[in-house]
């Protein structure tokens, strides 16, 4: 599928689902993730993961693992990064 197509598409879920469902925006993100992440291409996301210094092997072998662990290796990743300045920013607030 398209990049661009999958990036609108994601969108679109993201859109619907707080607008016209009245979906949770959380949900609604990790609907839109596992969307998006099913329907990428592996080619693609070799190409990504070599880009980001990974060898061909490394990166075919990451591509390989299924949608929803790459969803939940991804979003625990970015709430690593993110965690502690999130929590700060809530005892502050």
């Amino acid at each position: 599928m398209d990049p661009l197509l999958l990036l609108l598409s994601g969108v679109a879920i993201v859109f619907v689902g707080i607008l016209f469902l009245k979906l949770h925006p959380f949900f609604t993100l990790v609907l839109a993730a596992m969307f998006v992440a099913a329907f990428t291409s592996g080619d693609l996301l070799v190409e990504h993961w070599m880009g980001q210094g990974l060898s061909e092997e490394a990166a075919r072998e990451k591509a390989s693992q299924p949608f929803g662990l790459r969803v939940a290796l991804a979003l625990g990743e970015t709430c690593g990064k993110i965690g502690i300045v999130i929590c700060m920013a809530s005892i502050i607030g």
